[in-house]
């Protein structure tokens, strides 16, 4: 440590040794500039057009209009070759030459040619570069790690990762110049304590590694990470995983995203996700166990209010408790979810067409209106002058005492015969004849309980079915909306089991309830 310390005393003696003081002075005879020291005598020969005081240890000098620099002994460290020089900061100092940057090192030696129209900061060994409006990434070791050619470029986290963004696609780079994802993502890559991070590529999901390596290959249309728990959908097989990808449960064929907005649906609520299998819902706890067994033909879409859920078991809605077991059997055309906290949580339903208030307590109270009461006819006064009557005309009838109003019953949804699973028997063109020789075909649409619609290809050579579609549908008399699809509804069967879909081109699918 002391030998340490002598060199740098020694150093330090050598600089302030070899500084002379210098300070710039132009030759009468000549008028060019150069240095004189405290003895007035040249230290550096007045050959330039001009010359700085010498800061922080260097001094500017000028020459056909081009700048370089001497160090504070004297020396010429940068010839006067560029249109502008910077003041040396963290041991780089930036030039530039025909409107473009680059760096120098403080013995003169250039790190950069002047290439770029922006040199950012160093940090940890790197700085970000734009030349356009595209970036690119250099190292204090003056490699170009990335030309610039990103639209977008984040800074790095502490693992030394940064997303790139090139034509509304990300992908991943390290420190050291390697591209771990080319851009191909449809959003960035936010990375979990876990060190997993979510890959979307359309509407299809995966999950993706810092080091490059695909964790869950990107083909799941839903994918969430919830309480330490991955819920991830593959066409018709969802099921839960741990944190470090391990399956926790059985496999489902749906499972609802029944609280979010949109796109950021969350599936788990009080330990418990709802489930489908064989066309009947249920729920599974976080662990992965069936506590309830799929049995029902929906379910609310609020899942679990105030330890209550809807379900409908046929065209009736009842409510289960937490463990599945019946607060309500099925005795109600419609049921809402609860509302409210503790003894004043409640449910409106519909029971042989009255409103009904249902009560945590099992008790109903009827919402229906009583009926107005109606008002005595007014009695007739003396008229003072008496209309003149009509022979033989008939006697004017009493006016009716206006009925009671009935209490309108709501209405129960008239969309629930399209709810369920419906397989495309044939497939037409617009000129009426089945389409042939094409690789892949519609094979069937599904009308979610939970709202959403999903229409489903089918490879023809594969068998592998992919969904196209998972949005929320609306039905207006034969016009059917299938998020931005529009399609019309024909030829339904009196008993609802087959109907005929067609679509905006001209091509309709006849098909069957399953």
């Amino acid at each position: 440590m002391k030998r340490i310390l002598l060199i740098s005393i020694v150093l330090a003696a050598a600089v302030v040794a070899g500084a002379q003081n210098l300070k710039p002075k132009k030759d009468k005879a000549t008028k060019k500039y150069g240095y004189v020291n405290q003895s007035d005598e040249w230290v550096v020969e007045p050959t330039y057009d001009d010359a700085d005081k010498v800061k922080n240890g260097y001094g500017v000098i000028y020459k056909d209009k081009k700048r370089g620099l001497i160090d504070e002994t004297g020396k010429v460290i940068v010839e006067p070759r560029f249109d502008d020089i910077d003041k040396f900061k963290d041991g780089f100092a930036q030039v530039e030459l025909n409107d473009k940057k680059g760096l120098i090192l403080p013995d003169g030696k250039t790190l950069f040619e002047p290439q770029f129209d922006k040199i950012d900061k160093f940090s940890d060994g790197v700085a970000e570069v734009k030349t356009g409006d595209k970036y690119g990434l250099i190292s204090t070791d003056g490699k170009v790690l990335f030309e610039p050619q990103f639209d977008r470029l984040t800074s790095f986290d502490k693992e030394g990762v940064a997303d790139v963004e090139t034509a509304d696609k990300w992908g991943l780079i390290n420190r050291e110049g390697k591209m771990l994802f080319e851009p191909q993502f449809s959003e960035r890559l936010h990375f979990m304590p876990n060190g997993l991070a979510i890959a979307r590529k359309g509407m299809q999901k995966g999950l993706v590694k810092k080091d490059g390596t695909i964790a869950f290959k990107i083909e799941a249309e839903a994918l969430s990470f919830e309480q330490g728990i991955f819920v991830i959908g593959v066409s018709d097989e969802w099921r839960l995983y741990s944190e470090n990808l391990k399956p926790i449960s059985g496999i489902y064929s749906e499972m609802a995203g029944l609280y979010g907005i949109g796109a950021n649906k969350n599936y788990i609520r009080d330990n418990r996700i709802a489930v489908r299998k064989d066309n009947k819902w249920g729920f599974i706890s976080a662990d992965g166990d069936e506590v309830i067994k799929p049995k029902f033909d929906r379910i609310s879409f609020d899942g679990f209010r105030a330890g209550f859920c809807a379900v409908l078991v046929g065209d009736k809605w009842g409510y289960i408790r937490n463990d599945g077991s019946w607060f309500k059997e099925p005795e109600f055309e419609s049921a809402e979810a609860f509302v409210g906290l503790g003894s004043v949580a409640a449910a409106n339903v519909v029971k042989d067409g009255k409103k009904f208030r249902l009560k945590n307590d099992g008790t109903l109270e009827d919402l229906t209106p009583a009926p107005a009461p109606v008002a005595a006819p007014a009695k007739t006064e003396t008229v003072a002058a008496a209309a003149p009557q009509t022979l033989n005309a008939a006697p004017a009838k009493a006016a009716s005492a206006p009925a009671p109003a009935a209490a309108s019953a709501p209405a129960v949804d008239p969309n629930l015969w399209l709810y369920g699973t419906w397989v495309v028997e044939e497939e037409f063109m617009g000129s009426g004849k089945v389409r042939k020789g094409n690789l892949r075909s519609y094979d069937r649409y599904e009308f979610s309980s939970n709202g959403r619609a999903t229409v489903v290809e089918r490879d023809r050579i594969s068998g592998k079915d992919s969904k196209k579609k998972s949005d929320g549908w609306k039905l207006d008399g034969n016009s059917l909306k299938i998020g931005s699809l529009g399609y019309t509804i024909s030829d339904v069967s009196p008993d609802k089991r087959t109907m005929k879909i067609k679509g905006i081109l001209g091509t309709w699918w006849k098909v069957r309830k399953k």
